[in-house]
């Protein structure tokens, strides 16, 4: 299964490139797309099958539904796209599918609108006043804008939006008749009860509870649980879905509800859960999960994590390809793969790590360092750093979260019935939810507490990834010696990596890609000046962390524009800023931003200067207080001169204020203008550059922004003054570096999310989107039904005599051991970790299937041993003679089992799992 799983993910994702880039640039690639999937298919066919290779054969297979699925569903996208972009201003008939959330300049949603032949899910963008709920069903007016060829088209194809628009007269008509619409009722009752708990902990109890982050976005709250680790508590997850199925399988005992109905009950109740808190990704992947566990459960088989996984990923790909490019699945599913596969082992390693007396806390201390471990290369290369303080975060937050959540969900039960004694129960959680973000608020001041890096290379991603094949080939016992080793060698390097790298010498200018918006870093050495902070704190966050910034001397906000100030948020408690500049009169309006930075604010006007090294930037303006802080012509201009060069940096003042400068002398001759207000029209004008004469014209802004920026007359009056012109939306960070007689302009590639097609298609291919490559992994070729009912029922019989430890470490699987090494796990008397018997994960007592079911109910324990989880094994006293008769019984050898084998002919042709040494088998009920 989990061949088929990476086969249908890859498959989806070439999908969705082929379609992609047939949308931008011509309808033949299609063709040649496929012609490398072709190849690869059929030569995983043919060696599958010449080989009787299973797993190249299902990898296959996962490769042709994820492409067929993937293209049958893009191919309806640009369908849809084409109708909606055709269409006139009309009314549009839809049902809201997401939460509202704040955009730039309104709220925006996501909704299903009404098609000839279905549905096409549309981004909408709402008009002054109450937005309308997810669930219900609405009519607007409006023209819907097609998605373009460049970044925000791109999320948006990856996404499965197909348009966008900006609504009008919108008209409620109530809930939506489906799913939504019948949860959506409670949702807002819900809502109504939890929004009277006040302040940060209503925050968190709102989102933890119903899904609902609205209360918590944009608040120092939500600043630090992202700097902690700690965001993957507030999103509906797996562990949200484990209480809840608790708290109802608690109520449906006590209602003495029989067994069968009870689990069905649960896990339909769970799924509407899922559904009321907004069908979020990591939810969806959970009860997935929880389904097929329930249906093995029902049916008296053994409950296998990664396969509950595999079945997760298949089922929710093939039925919504899109759901294969969402961040929440992705990390939901490499955490808890990683946790299925390598959380036993970790603890192992953790508790020979640490002082006895702290081993209780190994398991939990593990759980968090094996997810952050296994999802490593996706967060930091999307949020552009990594939270050292998760560890204890998690250690301290999440029992708190959990209670949260249990009181939250008897609160909002309560309130139905006994309405006082609910609100009571409320205010409890709450209490508890603002206790858990001043513990999230004391960690993420802790220094270095996040440490911001750039992404990290395909060399880094595919030497991360290599190791953890290497650990799960190698499985290795821990030593108190070597895992006290391994700690102090991890410690080393994580001080390592907040020191960070020694800052590069020389002075460098960089006008960073940060999307729609303004970011400069001016800097000699280790000395640095971020002019402007761009207009979110994720593009600042990755932006500084590809340069490696961890200190700023000083940071200077031109003027109150979100997309000069909206990303401050990033330096907050991550990278430390000396001193702040802002125009004189300016500072009031920002002071709101600026609190969380603990840096002392000046306010500056022409004259000012500012020494960083050999760098000299002097204020030319404005030349007074400023009367309104927001006016684009109100930006400080900074002159930076550093061996004979200089830059005038503009933030978004224009010609008004460059011609009295160029007239009056304060500015002259210059080697680089950074153009102001993103390239507008009124940007330069001939007067000015006439005076300032620059050799090259740079120009922040985002690729395929609705202003239009820059403007077609802007570039052409630049470059006929003689200045080149370079722009962030194409060229990616523009990186100018000063040296002693001469400086040199050189770009750094596109630094968001990815290529815009436009300039794909102007220029080269500079990036080519490549698909994941799986492990080389080998695929058991025997099916569960194959084996006797014994096997079913589990065997641990590969242990080595007198190391009770070592199976504890749990087992990789049978599944998807490698050949080299399974079935020599304890040869010579070497203990090799814990490699174990093929049956070795299982959950249900020896005997019939109607004997284990029995054997569960009552809470089956075997004589003279111990249980451990999913894995039980005998103590070191039990006789590897002994464990060894009762394994040849078990498996139908011996004379206990002639006469079973006998009866049923079916067991005398499984081959017998014998091993040198065993510590045990499991004893029959």
């Amino acid at each position: 299964m989990a061949w088929m799983a990476l086969g249908l993910w890859v498959g989806s994702a070439w999908s969705e490139s082929i379609s992609w880039y047939s949308w931008c640039l011509a309808s033949g690639i299609e063709l040649r797309g496929l012609l490398p999937v072709v190849v690869v298919v059929a030569v995983s066919v043919v060696v599958g099958v010449t080989r009787r290779w299973l797993g190249l054969v299902l990898l296959a297979a996962g490769l042709i539904a994820g492409l067929m699925a993937g293209q049958l569903y893009w191919a309806r996208w640009a369908h849809d796209a084409r109708v909606l972009d055709a269409a006139d201003s009309r009314g549009w008939d839809a049902e809201v599918v997401s939460d509202p959330r704040q955009g730039r300049f309104s709220e925006r949603s996501e909704v299903l609108v009404k098609m000839p032949h279905g549905s096409a899910r549309v981004s909408v963008s709402w008009p002054d006043g109450p937005p309308p709920e997810a669930g219900r069903q609405v009519r607007f007016f409006g023209v819907m804008k097609m998605a373009g060829v460049d970044e925000f088209g791109r999320r948006s194809h990856q996404s499965g939006v197909c348009a966008s628009v900006s609504a009008r007269a919108v008209r409620d008509y109530g809930w939506h008749r489906g799913l939504r619409g019948l949860v959506g009722p409670v949702r807002t009752r819900a809502r109504e009860v939890t929004g009277r708990v006040p302040g940060p902990g209503g925050a968190l109890l709102d989102g933890v509870v119903l899904g609902d982050r609205r209360r918590l976005a944009g608040t120092q709250a939500e600043s630090d649980f992202r700097t902690t680790g700690l965001t993957h508590l507030v999103a509906v997850s797996g562990s949200h879905l484990v209480v809840v199925a608790a708290l109802l399988t608690w109520f449906l005992g006590v209602a003495r509800v029989p067994r069968v109905p009870s689990r069905l009950l649960v896990i339909t109740i769970v799924g509407l859960y899922v559904i009321t808190t907004g069908v979020q990704a990591s939810a969806v992947r959970a009860w997935a999960m929880a389904g097929v566990a329930t249906g093995a459960s029902l049916s008296g088989r053994r409950a296998d994590g990664l396969g509950a996984v595999c079945v997760a990923i298949v089922a929710a790909v093939a039925a919504w390809p899109p759901v294969a490019f969402d961040l929440g699945f992705q990390l939901s599913v490499l955490a808890v793969a990683g946790l299925v596969t390598f959380s036993r082992l970790a603890a192992a390693w953790t508790a020979a790590a640490i002082p006895r007396a702290f081993a209780p806390l190994a398991p939990p201390i593990a759980l968090t360092l094996t997810a952050q471990a296994v999802t490593m290369p996706l967060t930091v290369s999307t949020f552009g750093a990594w939270s050292m303080i998760s560890p204890v975060a998690n250690l301290l937050a999440g029992p708190l979260v959990s209670g949260v959540l249990t009181l939250g969900l008897v609160g909002v039960a309560l309130s139905r019935v006994a309405a006082p004694a609910g609100e009571l129960v409320l205010h409890l959680s709450g209490s508890l939810g603002a206790l858990t973000a001043t513990v999230a608020s004391r960690l993420a001041a802790v220094p270095y507490a996040s440490i911001p890096l750039g992404a990290l290379s395909s060399v880094a991603v595919v030497a991360i990834a290599g190791a953890v094949v290497a650990v799960w080939a190698w499985w290795p016992a821990p030593r108190k010696r070597g895992a006290r080793g391994a700690a102090v060698v991890a410690c080393a390097f994580s001080i390592l990596v907040a020191i960070g790298p020694p800052a590069p010498g020389g002075i460098s200018l960089v006008v960073l890609d940060v999307g729609q918006g303004d970011a400069i870093l001016v800097r000699d050495g280790p000395r640095a000046l971020l002019v402007d902070t761009g207009p979110d704190a994720a593009s600042l966050r990755a932006a500084l962390a590809r340069f490696g910034i961890r200190r700023l001397d000083a940071l200077a906000l031109t003027h109150a524009h979100e997309d000069h100030t909206g990303g401050t948020a990033a330096l907050v408690r991550a990278i430390p800023v000396g001193r702040v500049l802002t125009a004189r009169g300016a500072a009031a309006p920002l002071r709101e931003i600026l609190s969380g930075l603990d840096a002392p604010v000046s306010e500056v006007q022409a004259g000012a200067r500012l020494r960083l090294g050999d760098v000299d930037v002097e204020v030319v303006s404005p030349p007074g207080p400023v009367s309104d802080p927001s006016e684009n012509n109100s930006s400080l201009v900074l002159l930076v001169r550093a061996k004979g060069f200089q830059a005038l940096l503009t933030g978004d003042a224009e010609s008004e204020v460059l011609e009295p400068l160029a007239a009056s002398g304060a500015v002259g001759d210059i080697d680089v203008l950074k153009v102001g207000h993103h390239g507008s029209a009124d940007a330069v004008s001939p007067p000015s550059l006439a005076v300032l004469r620059p050799e090259v014209a740079l120009i922040s802004v985002g690729a395929g922004n609705r202003f239009g920026h820059p403007v077609a007359s802007t570039v052409t009056l630049l470059e006929s003054s003689g200045s080149r012109v370079l722009r962030t939306d194409r060229a990616g960070d523009l990186v100018i570096s000063v040296g002693t007689r001469r400086w040199r302009l050189e770009t750094r590639g596109r630094g968001t999310v990815a290529g815009s097609c436009a300039t794909l298609a102007e220029a080269s291919f500079n990036r080519r989107a490549t698909s994941p490559k799986g492990a080389h992994e080998y695929l058991y070729n025997r099916s569960q039904a194959d084996l006797s009912d014994h096997q079913r029922a589990g065997v641990l019989a590969a242990a080595c005599p007198g190391q009770a430890q070592g199976s504890r470490l749990g087992s990789r699987g049978h599944r998807l051991q490698l050949r080299g090494v399974r079935g020599r796990e304890c040869l010579s008397g070497r203990d090799h970790g814990g490699l174990q018997h093929l049956a070795v994960c299982v959950r249900a007592p020896p005997g019939g299937g109607t004997q284990r079911r029995e054997a569960l109910e009552r809470g089956h324990r075997c004589p003279d041993q111990v249980r451990r989880g999913p894995i039980s094994h005998h103590g070191s006293g039990f006789g590897c003679h002994q464990a060894r008769q009762e394994h040849q019984a078990v498996q139908g050898r011996g004379e206990a089992g002639r006469s079973r084998r006998a009866q049923d002919p079916k067991r005398s042709g499984v081959p017998a799992q014998s091993h040198q040494h065993g510590r045990g088998a499991r004893q029959a009920a």
